[in-house]
C-alpha cells in the first residue's frame, strides 16, 4: 500500500484447506514509538562492567544514507533502541561538525546499559520523514556545555565555569581578563549559542569547569571553530599550571619557553606552531593542518591506570 503496509489475502492452512482472512503487515522497527523506521543497524558492544550503563560512540555513514534518499537531512530520524523497542538516549554530533550528521562519519553516542555478560546489543534506525528529533545530549553525557543558558552578549564567566587567575599568570597571562570570552550567537553547532573569544584585542585566560564522576575512563570533546588568528587557545582534562623551559629572555619567543608542567592539551598554539593544530607536552604540531571552520578536539582516557 501507499503507506508502506503489506496486505495477504487468504492463503493455505497446514490441513490443506483455504482461508479467506486478510493479514496486514507493518514494516516498522519494532517499538520505535510505533511509528515507521525503515532501516536499521544491529550494534553489540561488548568489555563493558556486568549489568552496567555506559557511553559508547557508534559512526555510520549518514552522508550516503541521506543522499540516497534513506535519512532526513537533518538526521531527526535517527533513533537508538533496544531489541524490545525501548528508546535508548542518544545523541546525534551536529551538521556542520566534522564528525555530524551529514558526514561519512557521523558520531551517535548513546547510553547503554549491559547485561550480565557486559554486552549491549541497540538498534540504530532511521528512515522515518516524520519523525521529531530525539538527539538529547543532556541525558547522554555527564557534562555538556552548549552555553544555551546564558544570555547571548553576556561577557565573562559563564554559569558554572570560573576564570583560573594562577594558572593564567603561571602560563604567562600577566592579567587574565574574563571580559575576553562573550556569549555569541554568530555562529553555533549545537542550540543557537557558543563561547567567543576575542583574543585579538584582550588577554583572555583559562576557564575551568570541576567536573565530578568521570571514573577513570572519560571522553573529553570540544567544537573549536578556528578564525585563523595567532594565540593560543586549548582545552584540557587536567591543566594545572606551567612551568618555564628556558627561553625567557622576552618578546616573542616567551610562548615557546611556557610549557604545562603536568598537563595534557590540545588545541591552537600559533607560536610554536602556526599552521598545524598542537598538543603537549611539549607543544607539538599535529599531523593536522590548521583551516577554517569547525573542528574537534578530544581527549580519550586509557582507562583504570591508563594515560591521556
Amino acid at each position: 500500500s501507499s503507506n508502506g503496509d503489506v496486505y495477504v489475502f487468504g492463503g493455505a492452512l497446514a490441513d490443506r484447506s483455504y482461508t479467506n482472512e486478510m493479514w496486514k503487515f507493518k514494516p516498522a522497527i519494532a517499538g520505535a514509538s510505533d511509528q515507521f523506521w525503515r532501516w536499521r543497524h544491529v550494534v553489540n558492544a561488548s568489555k563493558i562492567a556486568a549489568s552496567s550503563t555506559a557511553v559508547i560512540s557508534v559512526k555510520i555513514d549518514s552522508a550516503a544514507a541521506i543522499a540516497a534518499g534513506r535519512m532526513r537531512a537533518d538526521c531527526a530520524d535517527v533513533r537508538v533502541v533496544t531489541s524490545a523497542g525501548a528508546d535508548v538516549p542518544h545523541f546525534v554530533e551536529p551538521v556542520g561538525a566534522p564528525s555530524g550528521c551529514g558526514s561519512s562519519s557521523t558520531l551517535i553516542w548513546a547510553k547503554v546499559t549491559a547485561d550480565s555478560a557486559g554486552v549491549a546489543v541497540v538498534d540504530v534506525v532511521y528512515g522515518n520523514t516524520e519523525a521529531t528529533a530525539a538527539s538529547n545530549p543532556s541525558t547522554v553525557f555527564t557534562l555538556f556545555e552548549d552555553f544555551e543558558s546564558a544570555a547571548a552578549g553576556a561577557g565573562g564567566a559563564p554559569a558554572g565555569w570560573s576564570l583560573d587567575t594562577n594558572a593564567s599568570k603561571a602560563c604567562g597571562v600577566a592579567a587574565p581578563d574574563a571580559t575576553a570570552f562573550t556569549v555569541s550567537d554568530d555562529v553555533a553547532l549545537s542550540g543557537s549559542k557558543s563561547l567567543k573569544v576575542s583574543g585579538a584585542t584582550k588577554t583572555g585566560g583559562g576557564f575551568v569547569k570541576s567536573v565530578s564522576g568521570l571514573g577513570n575512563a572519560f571522553v573529553l570533546k570540544a567544537y573549536l571553530r578556528d578564525s585563523g588568528c595567532t594565540g593560543s587557545f586549548w582545552i584540557s582534562p587536567d591543566f594545572t599550571t606551567c612551568d618555564q623551559s628556558g627561553g625567557g629572555g622576552g618578546g616573542d619567543d616567551d610562548g615557546k619557553a611556557v610549557l604545562p608542567s603536568t598537563a595534557r592539551a590540545v588545541g591552537v598554539h600559533s607560536c610554536a606552531t602556526p599552521t598545524h593544530y598542537a598538543a603537549t607536552y611539549p607543544w607539538e604540531a599535529s599531523t593536522a593542518r590548521r583551516d577554517g571552520g569547525w573542528h574537534s578536539l578530544s581527549f580519550y582516557s586509557g582507562g583504570v591506570g591508563g594515560n591521556t
